[in-house]
């Protein structure tokens, strides 16, 4: 579903400010079959990678590149959606992503997908948020800051089919 574009020039009426936000994402702690899965896959790519290449150093390298691929799974992220935009912070750093810098969002099954403006790699250079159960909250804020300002009047919201 597209929601169609506010007209620049013609005033929206604003309501108040949904509050901010913040809440920490860490999905090997918050367990659920998909971290169930993901343990059983890692356990199955060493053992497989270690009887074949009869090699503890293989299944150690298979090991860390596993744990590469799936880094968010292992380390928590504190995300934050206010005023200036959104924020997601993880060990010590803090990267804020501004409003005006987001031109899509869709809205997918268990979080928010939110992809640059404009750009030929805006499609793979994008920011997923995993709400949780502050996914009414964000929803509101989004809706707020995105739908209702008439400087992103060109911002497109999508639902994941």
């Amino acid at each position: 579903m597209t929601i169609t574009p506010i007209t620049p020039g013609i005033p929206v009426p604003r309501r108040s400010a949904p509050p901010a936000v913040r809440w920490r994402s860490w999905p090997i702690a918050e367990g659920g079959w998909p971290v169930g899965w993901l343990s059983m896959l890692f356990v199955n790519v060493i053992t497989a990678v270690g009887l074949t290449t009869a090699s503890v150093g293989w299944s150690v390298v298979a090991a860390g590149l596993l744990a590469a691929a799936a880094w968010r799974c292992f380390v928590p992220i504190e995300f934050e959606i206010n005023a200036q935009g959104i924020s997601q912070e993880f060990f010590g750093r803090r990267r804020r992503i501004p409003w005006k810098a987001i031109g899509t969002c869709e809205i997918c099954r268990a979080g928010l997908w939110f992809a640059p403006a404009a750009g030929r790699w805006s499609k793979y250079a994008g920011l997923y948020i995993p709400c949780g159960a502050h996914r009414a909250e964000v929803e509101a804020l989004v809706e707020y800051y995105l739908l209702h300002d008439e400087a992103l009047y060109s911002f497109d919201l999508h639902r994941a089919p």
